[in-house]
């Protein structure tokens, strides 16, 4: 905790034994790699998007949605897709 915030970590997620989650600002992430490498904890480290908000979505539209998903999915010149949908885990189930 204390490398991380030394890099300038936001926040720390440690809920996952394998490893560790740091939230930070797109300019830090690369000083905070730095860090963790030096002090032995070092691992991948790579830009993600977290939604402040989130659309929930159901019937006709969140199957639009997942099947637009899977069309980028598909898609060899896109390489990540981030989304603020949120779709209830039994139509994901089914689908």
């Amino acid at each position: 905790m204390e490398i991380a915030l030394e890099a300038g970590a936001e926040d720390l997620d440690t809920s996952d034994a394998d490893y560790y989650r740091v939230a930070t600002a797109p300019e830090d992430l690369h000083a905070s790699r730095r860090l963790s490498r030096r002090a032995g904890r070092g691992g991948d480290a790579e830009f993600e998007m977290e939604p402040s908000t989130t659309a929930h979505l159901e019937g006709k539209p969140a199957m639009q949605m997942l099947r637009l998903m899977e069309a980028f999915d598909d898609h060899d010149d896109v390489q990540n897709v981030w989304a603020n949908f949120d779709i209830d885990d039994d139509l994901m189930a089914n689908v």
